[in-house]
């Protein structure tokens, strides 16, 4: 059998803060491992707009910041240890994809800790994930 290699057998997780300023809002993102997130909000009922087309490829603890959305509707945050190119595109493909990782890998509320003003998301063990899903409220 075939050894995992050594980034597969870290847990994925993401730390993030959500920033106001008046009717923007901003995001800052750090990975504990190279990995692309891909960041949509919440424009009207259910539709879903990328605030990071193409992605964004974030450096392991290296804290990244999103460009500035509209605050006010909840933001979803899709990290991945490798690029998704279905996710890379805008449109009812790009949040097909997300709806179906939402509902494999959303993590429940044992997943999530928030601290010093920042939420920490960790991936479950023993199965270290590919992609973790995380909701984001804004407002």
């Amino acid at each position: 059998m075939e050894a995992l290699p050594a980034r597969l057998l870290l847990p994925l997780g993401l730390r993030y803060s959500v920033s106001r300023a008046g009717a923007l809002a901003q995001l800052t993102l750090e990975a504990n491992v190279d990995s692309v997130a891909y960041v949509f909000q919440r424009v009207a009922g259910n539709e879903w707009l990328p605030v990071t087309p193409g992605g964004l490829s974030l450096r392991a603890h290296a804290p990244a910041t999103v460009p500035e959305f509209a605050a006010g509707e909840d933001a979803s945050v899709v990290l991945s240890r490798r690029p998704l190119p279905e996710l890379a595109q805008s449109g009812p493909a790009a949040v097909g994809y997300s709806r179906e990782a939402a509902r494999r890998f959303q993590l429940g509320p044992s997943g999530h800790q928030v601290m010093d003003g920042s939420t920490y998301v960790v991936t479950p063990l023993p199965r270290p994930a590919e992609v973790i899903v995380v909701g984001v409220p804004t407002r």
